[in-house]
């Protein structure tokens, strides 16, 4: 039967882990004032057996500069390519990933500590998930007032009817094991919600994903994000969309009880519905938050 369920996993048991190599990618645009607060927050981690791969797309503010300074720790690695966007520099940084799982980073977010050594342990206990994320929190730049809790309603399981109506899953807190990862690319044509893109393909095919239930992201808002842009983020996510409401008629269509694939998409389905109705998804308020940049607005004003 398919799983669907909130937040069951705390952290208990999380020293002992496993030494598996963990990488985290962090892709950069004009970052150069942030890109020194990711890798620290990376490299301050208690957790040591990993790699960074640094893609920097084509960045023209003296980014390779403030880089030098961390290239001899022998962990980082530095790729340079044209400025094709972050679903392009992702791309390029999986092709050198050398580790069992892989982090992302948004050059201007930042991991909190323990961030990898528990997620990690959350995965190896769990080997039947593919994907894990964590809790986030997010702040303004700039601000005094500057910390929010996540407002997005976070899930575990099957979560594919859940995810395809929104994304709750911020990329910088997500990570992938490499059974995963070697066998997925992001949408180079997105200017932003790939993320969403990539995880509703993944939970679509049925692969499983676990929240952890603690804040161990830290997700930075500022006017250069492109969640500013109203009109790319209306646009992209207009097209994400209509991917989502696709992939949902495609499953459907394959309901059936004549084939063992068919009574599996039923089973999923009646699943999905009963949880559904239970939580009064997605009618209930809870799943239909503001986001940060619309509650720091509110704040501001």
């Amino acid at each position: 039967m398919s799983e669907v369920f909130r937040n069951p996993i705390s952290t208990p048991g999380v020293d002992g882990v496993a030494m598996s190599k963990v990488s985290v990618i962090i892709p950069v645009y004009n970052a150069s004032g942030y890109i020194s607060r990711a890798l620290d927050s990376v490299l301050n981690q208690d957790y040591h057996d990993l790699e960074i791969i640094i893609v920097n797309d084509g960045s023209t503010d003296g980014l390779e500069d403030v880089v030098q300074r961390y290239l001899n720790d022998k962990r980082v690695k530095y790729f340079v390519t044209e400025n094709k966007g972050v679903s392009h520099a992702i791309n390029v940084g999986l092709k050198e990933v050398s580790g069992d799982y892989v982090c992302f980073l948004h050059a201007d977010d930042k991991f909190l500590p323990g961030k990898i050594r528990k997620q990690l342990s959350l995965m190896e206990r769990f080997p039947g998930c593919g994907v894990s994320y964590t809790d986030e929190s997010y702040f303004l730049e700039g601000s005094s007032r500057s910390h929010i809790e996540s407002p997005y309603f976070h899930f575990s399981g099957d979560i594919f009817y859940l995810l395809k109506r929104n994304n709750f899953i911020h990329m910088s807190t997500a990570m992938l094991g490499r059974e995963i990862f070697e066998k997925v690319a992001l949408d180079e044509g997105l200017a932003c919600h790939e993320d969403w893109d990539l995880f509703l393909k993944l939970s679509a095919k049925g692969v499983k994903f676990l929240c952890l239930d603690e804040i161990l992201s830290d997700i930075s808002v500022h006017s250069r994000n492109l969640s500013f842009d109203t009109k790319v983020m209306d646009a992209t996510r207009t097209v994400v969309g209509k991917r989502a409401r696709d992939l949902w008629y495609d499953f459907k269509k394959n309901i059936n009880l004549y084939s063992a694939k068919g009574i599996s998409n039923l089973k999923r389905y009646l699943t999905f519905k009963i949880y559904a109705m239970i939580i009064n998804f997605p009618r209930h308020k809870k799943f239909n938050p503001k986001s940060p940049r619309e509650m720091f607005s509110e704040r501001i004003c």
